[in-house]
């Protein structure tokens, strides 16, 4: 019984101070690669023994550690964008473009309140644009072409001053392109 409890507390023990090493940026990447089925090239090189995720294939790191960009483009990624996505507060470019990513995009995307350029064409995404992707104020750059989306395209989007650049052609979209200063 005495064994058995320390072989637990051992366990419970390597499991903190592991997770504790990597930073919550790693962790959060990490557990978006439960849902992102990630090829072996880019699957081997995340690990959860670095302390950061910054030398990661397709991770970009500022001089603080903190991921400012995923490119997993034309990388044979499928899977679906779980919600962890959104832990990734510093991150300023999401590109996961041309791979076989399917699913919603999650709510939680909004949370990304650094991203700049965001580019998830030609997948197989589907469902509604959502409203929270409306808060993305520095979103300069929107590219969900050739995919399945459906429903309107939400007000809230064009509503960002800063946004200079969408692309949404190849969908299932209807209704009239909300009022915006890209619209002539």
């Amino acid at each position: 019984m005495k064994l058995v409890f320390w072989h637990r507390f051992f366990l419970l023990f390597v499991l903190v101070s592991t997770s504790q090493g990597m930073s919550s940026d790693g962790l959060a990447l990490l557990a978006l690669s439960k849902t992102l089925i990630l090829p072996s090239f880019i699957r081997t090189n995340w690990s959860g023994s670095d302390a950061t995720p910054c030398t990661w294939n397709g991770v970009g790191c500022n001089g603080r550690n903190r991921v400012i960009s995923l490119d997993l483009s034309s990388s044979e990624v499928s899977g679906f964008i779980g919600p962890e996505i959104g832990r990734l507060k510093y991150m300023q470019v999401l590109i996961l473009s041309a791979n076989n990513i399917s699913g919603l995009i999650p709510l939680e995307l909004g949370n990304c309140s650094m991203l700049e350029q965001l580019d998830l064409s030609q997948n197989l995404l589907s469902g509604n644009i959502p409203a929270s992707m409306g808060s993305l104020k520095k979103l300069s750059s929107l590219s969900l072409y050739y995919n399945s989306f459906n429903g309107t395209i939400p007000e809230e989007l064009f509503k960002n001053q800063f946004l200079e650049q969408v692309y949404l052609h190849g969908n299932q979209l209807s209704g009239s392109i909300p009022p915006s200063r890209l619209v002539k």
